[in-house]
């Protein structure tokens, strides 16, 4: 992604940067274009942030037996 930009890449970017290649986006549901379309997402996970771990937290609180047994049997 980097070197189709027309960027150099730097030491050691490649190893660690996985090479996923990706087609230009074309679909923005109710957005306009990719813009407000990223912005969208920034603005939810940022609103958002940390929610799935405290639903997570909440969850190993209510079923503790169930957590413990499931540790157990793996």
């Amino acid at each position: 992604f980097i070197a189709t930009s027309g960027r150099k890449t730097k030491a050691g970017q490649l190893v660690r940067l996985l090479n996923i290649p990706l087609s230009k986006a074309v679909r923005f549901h109710d957005y306009q274009n990719g813009k407000q379309h990223a912005d969208a997402l920034k603005d939810a996970y940022q609103h958002h942030h940390g929610a799935a771990g405290r639903e997570w937290i909440k969850w190993l609180a209510d079923h503790q037996q169930q957590a413990i047994k499931t540790v157990r049997d793996c």
